[in-house]
């Protein structure tokens, strides 16, 4: 055992440090923030001035500025003003080739006689048709500029096809340069301002995991390093989850308990059980929680009877690890009791002992919860209880 727990604390202190946990946003929650067409759509709304989050322009000028900056000895930018529309997802209809007709543009920014068009990318390398969304978008415009919208800094090359070259630009440049510029209060809506936030959020979330990359890659290579160590560590761990199944099922059959699943069921009717938390959380947490529940059938003809029993066990001399609690139950369970301790075991204790001595001296005894709650059953479930075979 000493062994064991050496390698233990040998792999714990190789470990980095964890990265500290990420607050999660609205993008977070609905499961999209890696979503490049979701994302695109936000940046469309926001680009269009035309909608209603009282931006106006602000995040074209912001756009604008940035290309003025990379591309000012190139092109002529004053061409790029007037009002214009926002899209995405623009097919290629007037691209070169067939094969290259049905290919779609993220966002298309488009004015009287000039074109910006935006790939948006989110993690993944570049490799679409930059050549074909350049074609589609000279067909109907004389100044068309292409952009990369990515979260790292790309090299030209990247941004390069068949001579067509993109500009690159960064979420995070663009992101600084929009708040930079932004006055809140010409938002009328709160509705966009929260809109606005968690698009900032999200995108600087995905900063936060490319800056916490390195220290996720150290812990990987350690749980390499460390593999015949954390496999042995890990077998162990399976080992005592079974050693505390095994030990849970001993003490409830030795009172004629059922096991079924994490329910372990009265001898004489199963719609009377005991949940116990699993072995693993159990293991993991070091904290016992069980509860003593009805079901079914014995729920229906118990009706409003379980008030009674509460009362009942209330008499009890039960102590602070037992309470009622009713937000687990359903239309099939009630909850007649609960026991909850998350600091179970101590130095030279084991499951077996501890879950039985709660149990002897508080459910199974004389006067205690089982038999309390029986004996106010309606009389004919009682008895029941009582003259029934066991099955």
């Amino acid at each position: 055992m000493q062994t064991l727990e050496r390698t233990i604390e040998k792999v714990a202190r190789s470990l980095p440090d964890m990265p500290p946990p990420l607050k999660k946003n609205l993008f977070d929650i609905m499961g999209v923030q890696n979503k490049e067409t979701i994302n695109s759509k936000v940046l469309a709304y926001f680009l269009d001035p035309n909608e209603s989050h009282g931006l106006g322009t602000l995040f074209f000028d912001s756009l604008k500025k940035l290309l003025i900056e990379k591309k000012e000895d190139v092109l002529e930018f004053s061409e790029y003003s007037g009002e214009f529309q926002v899209s995405t997802e623009d097919t290629t209809y007037y691209a070169e080739g067939e094969d290259q007709q049905l290919k779609r543009i993220d966002i298309t920014i488009q004015g009287e006689d000039w074109c910006i068009i935006i790939e948006n990318k989110l993690y993944h390398t570049v490799d679409n048709p930059l050549k074909a969304y350049w074609q589609h978008a000279k067909k109907n415009s004389e100044h068309v500029v292409g952009i990369v919208l990515s979260l790292k800094r790309l090299k030209e090359d990247e941004c390069t096809e068949d001579g067509v070259i993109f500009t690159n630009i960064t979420h995070k440049s663009w992101l600084d340069n929009i708040q930079k510029n932004l006055i809140i209060a010409d938002i009328d809506n709160d509705t966009d301002i929260i809109y606005l936030r968690e698009y900032i959020k999200t995108i600087n979330t995905h900063y936060q995991y490319m800056k916490n990359e390195p220290s996720n890659n150290a812990i990987v290579n350690s749980f390499i390093n460390q593999k015949e160590a954390i496999e042995k560590i890990e077998k162990n761990k399976a080992e005592a989850i079974k050693h505390i199944d095994r030990q849970i099922e001993e003490v409830f059959e030795a009172h004629g308990y059922v096991k079924d699943k994490q329910w372990y069921c009265h001898p004489k009717n199963h719609n009377l059980c005991f949940f116990v938390l699993s072995s693993s959380e159990i293991l993991k947490t070091n904290s016992m929680r069980f509860a003593f529940e009805v079901f079914n059938d014995l729920k229906k003809e118990l009706g409003d009877g379980i008030k009674k029993i509460h009362k009942a066990i209330e008499t009890l001399d039960l102590g602070a690890d037992f309470y009622f609690d009713d937000k687990y139950n359903k239309s099939n369970m009630s909850r007649i009791i609960t026991y909850r301790n998350y600091d179970f075991l101590h130095e030279g204790t084991n499951v077996k002992a501890e879950l039985e001595k709660i149990l002897n001296a508080h459910f199974f005894n004389t006067g205690g919860i089982v038999e309390t709650t029986i004996g106010l059953f309606p009389m004919t479930l009682a008895k029941e209880f009582v003259n029934k075979s066991v099955e």
